[in-house]
């Protein structure tokens, strides 16, 4: 969610006078200005299970009865396993049910993303009903109180949602709306996907492009909580394993479509294996002293000859195809398969680590009809680096850029567009100075969970 900026009030202090005439206002109509205007807010009854922790009010549907500590039967929240209590009171509600047409249309246009969460959104908006807009202020003392009736308090998700508009700088004429893509998380993907668009609907402005949701990273299959004392400190863990190393491991292994555990123990070894082993040995194999001897800190041309005839057919396809990967991690960019991305740069990483096992880079430089090949070899090497380098970029970008800054890349060659200058445009060039290990191995004392 955007945090509040200190426009956010301007909006709601216009809603303090209801009976306002818009036409002579000086601002364009608000979200809930434009809400009661268009008759789409009610004074009503509302009856039925409702969570005080959630804040929100839930059908049937979605309320279980479990055994507590006690035994006892209790009904609660089936998504989070908060109370509900069964509660009946006066009400502003929102005429939810009317936009029914609205929001399929919308749905229609694949706006939401995993697709596995677009057929939860189909099923809530098949059992639309109306909407509590407000809550009884002797219930709920803090948020702002309903315009012309103190006795009740503005639903906060009407509140907070508007917030999207006043930071796109709405109701200004100059303001950037609608957003590309929102990206949301599954438990509130109710609010961004029903409810917003509908408030969206009602007042006439354009609807989001794109609802990315994603799930959740659980500790021991269960969800972070603090009252359950199972919440991972991230700054405890940027300490442990740098900002990068924690980046990389959570976009690695957090898939936007299926909650996944957390785990100390998973972490070191995807770090050590991955960013150490694997990235961070292959550069500093093939920008060794001990390796280039004969050239050092020289990022080599491409012999196209030695190519051809001393590798083989399947490392001369792997090499080539260097050039369609930006195409391959594009579509995986752009649905949030970060995952993907990343599966795709360690098979190149991995594929390169065999050459140089396979190729013994030490032994060729002892002989001087093999230093054509050696000098091959790296340049192979250091060009899969490259181009996974600038790949990686958005993942991890401290690392990548001090990899491609090792590897004598300029700042105004680390664009996707450089990656098909192709192989054979890269002229023999200088290695830029070394930082040291790239990432170095985590080694803990602490008991990892």
């Amino acid at each position: 969610m955007v945090q509040y900026n200190s426009d956010f009030l301007q909006p709601l202090k216009l809603v303090a006078t209801i009976k306002q005439n818009v036409a002579e206002s000086n601002v364009r109509p608000t979200n809930k200005q434009s809400l009661i205007k268009n008759d789409h807010i009610y004074k009503g009854v509302y009856e039925g299970w409702y969570s005080v922790a959630d804040e929100a009010y839930l059908s049937e549907n979605e309320v279980i009865e479990i055994d507590d500590k006690d035994g006892n039967k209790v009904k609660v929240a089936y998504d989070s396993k908060h109370p509900v209590v069964w509660t009946k009171e006066d009400n502003y509600m929102f005429k939810l049910s009317k936009f029914k047409d609205g929001l399929t249309e919308w749905l229609d246009q694949g706006v939401i993303h995993p697709q596995k969460f677009e057929v939860m959104v189909r099923q809530w908006v098949d059992d639309l009903e109306d909407l509590s807009v407000s809550r009884q202020r002797n219930r709920l003392t803090w948020g702002i109180p309903v315009p012309g009736d103190n006795t009740q308090t503005i639903y906060v998700w009407l509140d907070a949602l508007v917030n999207y508009l006043t930071v796109s700088g709405y109701p200004n004429e100059s303001h950037d709306w609608p957003p590309d893509c929102h990206v949301v998380g599954k438990d509130i993907l109710r609010f961004h996907a029903i409810y917003w668009p509908a408030f969206l609907l009602a007042a006439g402005l354009p609807l989001p492009k794109r609802i990315q949701s994603h799930s959740h990273f659980l500790v021991d299959n269960t969800k972070m909580s603090k009252s359950r004392g199972n919440v991972i400190d991230p700054f405890e863990r940027v300490d442990r394993y740098t900002a990068d190393g924690l980046r990389y491991f959570l976009l690695k292994t957090g898939v936007p479509h299926a909650d996944c555990n957390y785990s100390d123990l998973k972490a070191l070894d995807c770090l050590n294996n991955d960013l150490a082993d694997k990235l961070g040995n292959l550069l500093n194999r093939c920008t060794s002293r001990k390796i280039n001897t004969n050239f050092p800190d020289l990022f080599p041309a491409l012999n196209q000859e030695i190519l051809e005839t001393k590798f083989s057919p399947e490392d001369v396809k792997m090499y080539k195809s260097l050039q369609q990967l930006p195409d391959m991690v594009d579509e995986h960019y752009n649905e949030y398969n970060i995952y993907k991305v990343i599966e795709c740069v360690m098979m190149y990483i991995k594929w390169a680590n065999k050459l140089i096992a396979d190729n013994k880079p030490w032994q060729l430089k002892k002989k001087e009809e093999d230093l054509q090949f050696l000098k091959c070899l790296i340049h192979v090497v250091m060009e899969t680096l490259r181009v996974n380098g600038i790949i990686l970029q958005p993942i991890v970008p401290n690392l990548t850029d001090q990899l491609l800054g090792r590897l004598g890349i300029p700042s105004n060659e680390r664009m996707v567009k450089n990656i098909h200058f192709g192989s054979k445009e890269i002229s023999e060039r200088r290695l830029g100075k070394s930082d040291g290990v790239l990432y170095p191995k985590i080694v803990t004392s602490n008991k990892p969970s």
